[in-house]
């Protein structure tokens, strides 16, 4: 095990992995959950939805008017507790840093984004197709955000998308559009919204 800018790297297995250190202490204050929320480093958001649920439960605590050093209330630190007591999982998990496969005919990036009342998000995958026609698709990278306390003025779903668009500035490749890549939106637009909008029917035609 070795750490390659910050992230803890397998080099025998070419994984990412995770190292965690959860509290041991029952008793919690606000300054325990800042202290085990920065313990845990993902500069990919390969951790997103994890890391999301505990900076939620952080800012829930904003209205509490707690002080730093001061005990949480028994079912609030209780509910911190399952979470820490969660965290060793996280040991268990390994994700592939080399995504790219042999006798590659397309590579493709797919960026997602979506939003809610407690957040909002953006993430990055990269679909494959070899020689053979087979597909591989592998999660790159992921952005999330809370949703501030105070409510939204502008809808969330558009700072999804701004911050889906900023996650995929560095891979985008200036230059105009060629027919097919046209054609290959339109399809994939095409086949999302059939498959949101017509699921069932969908289905009876498989059947």
């Amino acid at each position: 095990m070795t750490k390659t800018l910050g992230v803890l790297w397998n080099c025998s297995s070419d994984t990412f992995c995770f190292k965690v250190s959860p509290s041991t202490s029952n008793i919690f204050t606000k300054r325990d959950v800042l202290s085990q929320i920065a313990r845990i480093f993902d500069p990919l958001g390969l951790l997103g939805p994890l890391i999301s649920r505990a900076k939620f439960f952080m800012q829930q605590l904003w209205p509490l008017k707690l002080e730093w050093q001061e005990k949480l209330p028994v079912p609030v630190a209780s509910e911190w507790d399952s979470f820490v007591q969660s965290l060793p999982v996280l040991e268990e998990l390994t994700i592939p840093r080399f995504v790219l496969s042999e006798n590659l005919q397309s590579i493709i990036l797919y960026g997602f984004s979506d939003a809610s009342e407690k957040g909002f998000g953006a993430v990055t995958y990269v679909s494959m197709i070899n020689n053979t026609g087979d597909r591989h698709s592998h999660l790159l990278c992921s952005k999330s955000r809370v949703a501030p306390l105070k409510t939204l003025t502008i809808p969330s779903f558009i700072f999804g998308f701004l911050l889906n668009a900023r996650s995929l500035k560095d891979e985008r490749v200036p230059g105009p559009l060629s027919l097919k890549e046209i054609n290959q939106a339109e399809l994939w637009l095409i086949k999302s919204v059939q498959k949101a909008e017509f699921s069932n029917e969908i289905k009876n035609l498989l059947r």
